[in-house]
């Protein structure tokens, strides 16, 4: 089952998508991929042309901080 990612942060809206084995693939304002997985425990690690995105997964909600410290939140559905 593929879940829908839908995140803001200070530039725009950010959306993806959640694969089952904890892949995901968030695309930002400007269309540039960023891609990593959701372990376990929760923790995000997604890596953009920019460097590494870094967050947590509590519940269906979804906090992560970009490489110059920017916070991206939204929720999984």
């Amino acid at each position: 089952m593929i879940r829908k990612v839908s995140l803001f942060g200070p530039d725009g809206h950010y959306h993806g998508s959640l694969h089952e084995q904890g892949q995901l693939t968030v695309y930002d304002p400007n269309g540039n991929q960023l891609q990593g997985m959701i372990d376990n425990n929760g923790n995000i690690n997604l890596q953009g042309d920019d460097g590494i995105y870094h967050g947590k997964l509590s519940g269906n909600k979804i906090s992560i901080y970009s490489p110059n410290g920017d916070n991206i939140t939204g929720t999984i559905s």
